[in-house]
């Protein structure tokens, strides 16, 4: 009705609308599950993403009849709008299979994504590294590895799934990834990380500073 919609148009129209929106969810036990969510999302890429940016959107708004958790957006410069989007939608498989699977997905904007591309889309692929994740309480080293691998000219992935390393290990050879990287208790406590090589077999525990250099020199660069 009128009042409600006014309200909502004048709390959007506020400079501080972030804060009034967070203390509004932090009331109820649903919405203080959605700011934990998005918290952690923040805290685990906050400063790993290069040059780009993120930030929590509170008026983003996508698929409200399916979407269960978190959703985002891509945009960039020139694009006239997002470049890609999705989310969470742990229920919208069990319509299609005898249980429902927790799902995240997205699609991209090929067209837009088509014409933001330049001449540099033809430089051959940089070697990949598969970060393997130990537990939860890893996770946000496993990034931080990542990162610093990215930063170092190597693709990097980490493990999303989770399981048994040797699971993961399965995962990185199918992914066609040429090294695993493993910290687990003991590589977190000595400061190091055990890198192997997945074409030669060979594998050694390195300082975790210097991962990005040892693989380069494994690719002989």
């Amino acid at each position: 009705d009128a009042p409600v919609v006014a309200a909502l148009c004048d709390d959007i129209a506020r400079d501080d609308f972030e804060t009034v929106l967070r203390d509004r969810l932090a009331a109820s036990d649903s919405g203080r599950g959605g700011l934990a969510e998005v918290d952690e999302i923040l805290r685990h890429t906050a400063g790993r993403i290069g040059d780009a940016s993120i930030r929590f959107d509170p008026i983003l708004a996508r698929g409200l009849d399916y979407y269960t958790g978190a959703i985002y957006e891509f945009v960039a410069d020139g694009a006239g709008g997002s470049i890609a989007g999705g989310g969470r939608y742990d229920d919208l498989a069990g319509m299609f299979l005898k249980e429902s699977v927790p799902v995240c997905g997205g699609s991209l904007g090929i067209e837009r994504i088509l014409l933001l591309l330049d001449e540099k889309a033809d430089a051959a692929p940089s070697p990949r590294a598969y970060v393997t994740v130990w537990d939860k309480d890893a996770v946000d080293h496993a990034l931080a590895l990542a990162d610093g691998l990215r930063k170092d000219g190597i693709a990097a992935e980490v493990d999303l799934t989770g399981g048994k390393i040797g699971r993961q290990f399965k995962t990185a050879d199918e992914r066609g990834c040429r090294f695993t990287l493993v910290m687990g208790p003991d590589e977190e406590a000595a400061g190091t990380v055990m890198i192997k090589d997945l074409e030669t077999g060979n594998q050694e525990a390195v300082p975790t500073a210097k991962a990005a250099s040892h693989i380069h020199k494994c690719l002989g660069h």
